[in-house]
């Protein structure tokens, strides 16, 4: 709590730290209600790692935020839904951050800054028991490493 009596959120990005499952999220970076680092609005379609195109201004703003903070290093984390086999959705996991991955390196992200690492339906955002849960499930989000 600080001085005001509010609660603490040293990384500013709007989730109080005793909510907040991803500390130290850069400036500028828009983190979902967990406090996590998402990149908002880009979902792929089922078993695809494909971006659509009109994903990219959104992954632009992402690498502007980025660009705000020299030398962070961000492991890029894929996720799926749950549904088909664990070996498919890890594979396709890891197949969506290196895409996402690569996309920040073609605008300039120095790729010894990223990495990549599929999770595949662990840690989902919201529930599989739905379409529009599952879609939710079929994201990147972004870790700052230390």
């Amino acid at each position: 709590v600080d001085a005001k009596g509010c609660p603490l959120d040293t990384d500013k990005d709007g989730v109080a730290d005793y909510r907040d499952q991803c500390g130290n999220t850069p400036m500028g970076a828009t983190v979902d209600t967990r406090g996590c680092w998402v990149i908002q609005g880009v979902r792929f379609v089922s078993g695809k790692s494909d971006i659509m195109p009109e994903y990219y201004p959104i992954l632009d703003r992402v690498a502007g935020v980025l660009r705000t903070v020299p030398g962070l290093k961000v492991e890029i984390q894929g996720y799926t839904d749950s549904k088909g086999s664990l070996k498919l959705n890890q594979q396709l996991s890891e197949a969506r951050a290196k895409r996402i991955m690569q996309y920040f390196i073609e605008k300039g992200i120095d790729a010894g800054n990223l990495s990549g690492r599929g999770l595949g339906p662990s840690n989902p955002a919201a529930t599989n028991d739905t379409p529009e849960g599952r879609a939710q499930n079929r994201r990147v989000e972004l870790k700052p490493i230390q």
